[in-house]
């Protein structure tokens, strides 16, 4: 029996007893975002539309034994009804989007305020009433009058639905779920296309060596990236940073350089070379362009005087390109971008827009078309450009305020969401602060940058670098250094290695957070074929020391007992059920793994990447008597796999075994990098 109102749909099979619902998109093709759900046989069903409100209908279903279920569908819902004596198990597929395995996430609308929930693959939050499909931005709202088992089956590849039905399970569409949140314009999500499947991890100039930067520094640097992480990520991106056609931040050119021609007293060989340098030695060149003004009168300028727009000093600039001219958009860009490309640079940070805008709206007088608006000229100049780079080409806009991302995010793979994080206070709301309030856009519509990770001693503690690198891997926002590479030492060396390779991270929750907190927590629920844990990140961002408190179930960890594991200070914590407290040294952080475990041995540690395993772990299989698996390890990088030992279990004696009350660790130290196979044996303990 099949019925339909509007948009929704139900279909029930009453040989199998199983029913299917249904969305209809704007052409009216319908797909179903309930499959296969088994109620059992013996129903009678009848479709009744008397008595209903408007583009209403209702099919009802019943059994001799009590059981009543009323689908009520109208033409914006669909709502499951519970109405009779019994209850009723609800088990099947529950799916969303035209990707579900890859591009549709369980989150919620709901937010803790000192907390941001994300994601690394298909994990579902208990209280999850969104799935979020990141390509056309829209959703499937599901509200039940109790909790819904919601988890990800690798099997099909879909999110499966599980629970007891006693009252209602009610169904909507939400439209521009993001767009909504932040005033988009457009949306446009997030693609792979120019390769990075996840985040770049790479090395920049400006935060490093500033106005010191040249071909030689730039290139010892690029070398000892080589050196210190080659083996930890394969594609690494250098940034050769504004400095190139800025000798410093008056905003004045000098004769010899412009945005046309790089500073010949550093880079005398030209940025051609620099790049060709930079693809020998195994990187992917980035070159910065702030190519809306210039520090000088450039040559186009000179020719095409009607291309300026006005004079106004900025760190940037003083000549002001008009982005409403025709020759500015169809001709001066055009020329500028082409000539990025022919020096060989393969990924274009695009700075200065907050500021285009403002001296923008400030000449509106002059500009060739004053009914233009600032915002709309933008958009053409970035659509030309987009011509010249191509669809496909790694492209981040150094946005960083709402005005000029809601203009013109759709432009962009990558997005710069606030100002320099040289200083911890700039660090704690330029990268925490902005990263927490712009968090739902990152993997959806384009990676987060926040800027770079100043690890040296001249600006962070050990204990503020460590928390600088745990909340930018944990949040899996754009990972960059910026630091001379021979400042920093080998405790702050290993602190990046062990957040290397960035690794893909979406939202959990779709909610905007104005606030900063003074002890902050992140919590990313891992969901791999091997298994499913937390890693929580916990920051103490003030300069006195604090008591961190994680509450489980305020947090949203389901009930039931978890392995407590330090990733920094390598220490088991043991098995806990309810809060963790912690005391944070001022900057500082903790790190914490957090598995359920049950009466049988488990894998609850993995030092080698902050993610403890979503990463370097694969192949893991669980039997009675062990656990076994891959490990993608580094040479020379000790890495140690904990165990949790239930009342009862012991751990059969290895090489590198060493056993504690309740863990045993095993140490593995790789004499090459690639994968290494392990095993754990357990046993019985007498007595």
């Amino acid at each position: 029996m099949y019925c339909e109102v509007r948009n929704f749909a139900v279909d029930f099979n009453g040989k199998t007893g199983r029913f299917s619902c249904f969305h209809a998109d704007d052409s009216g093709r319908l797909s179903a975002f309930l499959r296969d759900i088994s109620i059992g046989r013996g129903w009678r069903a009848e479709i009744a539309a008397e008595g209903l409100p408007f583009e209403q209908r209702e099919m009802k279903l019943a059994k001799k034994d009590g059981s009543a279920l009323h689908f009520r569908i109208g033409r914006d819902f669909l709502e499951i009804v519970n109405v009779g004596k019994k209850r009723l198990p609800v088990r099947g597929i529950m799916t969303y989007g035209a990707e579900p395995a890859g591009s549709t996430f369980a989150v919620s609308e709901q937010t803790g305020a000192a907390m941001l929930r994300n994601a690394c693959g298909p994990a579902a939050a208990p209280d999850a009433d969104l799935l979020y499909d990141r390509i056309t931005d829209s959703a499937l709202k599901f509200e039940s009058t109790e909790p819904v088992n919601l988890r990800f089956d690798w099997q099909s590849g879909n999110y499966r639905i599980d629970f007891i039905l006693t009252g209602s399970l009610r169904f909507s569409i939400r439209e521009r779920v993001c767009a909504g949140l932040y005033n988009l314009r457009q949306w446009k999500s997030i693609s792979d296309g120019h390769g990075f499947t996840a985040p770049p991890v790479g090395w920049m100039t400006w935060y490093a060596v500033r106005f010191d930067a040249c071909e030689k520094v730039v290139l010892h640097n690029a070398r000892r990236m080589r050196e210190l992480f080659g083996e930890y990520v394969d594609k690494m991106v250098i940034w050769v940073d504004w400095e190139w056609c800025h000798r410093d931040l008056s905003g004045l050119g000098q004769p010899d350089s412009d945005v046309l021609h790089p500073r010949p007293e550093v880079y005398p060989h030209g940025l051609k070379y620099v790049s060709d340098r930079l693809k020998k030695l195994g990187f992917i060149p980035a070159l910065w362009s702030g190519a809306t003004n210039d520090g000088t009168l450039n040559e186009l300028f000179r020719k095409h005087p009607d291309w300026l727009l006005g004079e106004a000093g900025d760190w940037c600039g003083r000549y002001w390109a008009d982005c409403s001219h025709p020759g500015v958009i169809g001709e001066y860009f055009p020329i500028l971008f082409r000539q990025i490309l022919d020096w060989g640079y393969q990924v274009i940070k695009f700075d200065c827009w907050a500021r285009t805008l403002t001296h923008a709206d400030e000449f509106r007088a002059r500009r060739f078309d004053p009914d233009l608006s600032s915002g709309a000229a933008m958009r053409k100049v970035l659509g030309s450009v987009r011509k010249v780079i191509g669809e496909d080409f790694y492209f981040l806009g150094c946005l960083v305020t709402d005005r000029p991302l809601q203009t013109a995010n759709d432009f962009f793979d990558a997005a710069r969401i606030g100002g320099d994080v040289f200083t911890w206070d700039e660090f704690r709301e330029n990268a925490v602060g902005r990263g927490l309030y712009y968090y739902p856009m990152h993997n959806t519509a384009w990676h987060l940058d926040p800027d770079t990770l100043v690890l040296r001693e001249e600006y962070s503690t050990f204990e503020q670098a460590r928390t600088r690198v745990s909340f930018v891997a944990l949040t899996g926002m754009m990972f960059t250094v910026g630091d001379p590479l021979d400042a920093l030492d080998d405790a702050r060396i290993e602190l990046l290695r062990r957040a290397m390779p960035t690794t893909v991270i979406h939202p959990q929750e779709m909610a905007l957070r104005t606030k900063t907190p003074d002890v902050g927590i992140t919590l990313t629920s891992v969901c791999r074929p091997h298994g499913n844990w937390y890693v929580a990140g916990l920051y103490n961002l003030t300069g006195r020391e604090q008591t961190a408190v994680f509450e489980f179930k305020a947090n949203g960890l389901p009930p039931g007992k978890y392995a407590v594991y330090d990733f920094w200070k390598k220490q088991f914590i043991g098995v806990r059920s309810g809060t963790v407290r912690l005391k944070l040294a001022p900057g500082g952080c903790a790190v914490l793994r957090l598995t359920p475990v049950s009466e049988a041995p488990e894998l609850v540690a993995c030092t080698r990447h902050i993610l403890q395993g979503a990463d370097e772990l694969s192949a893991v299989k669980r039997t009675a008597a062990s656990i076994s698996g891959k490990l993608r390890a580094v040479r020379g990088q000790e890495v140690e796999l904990g165990f949790y030992l239930p009342d009862g279990a012991a751990a059969t004696a290895q090489p590198g075994l060493t056993v504690k009350k309740g863990y045993a660790g095993l140490r593995i130290c790789p004499d090459r990098t690639g994968e290494v196979r392990w095993k754990v044996n357990f046993r019985r303990r007498r007595g």
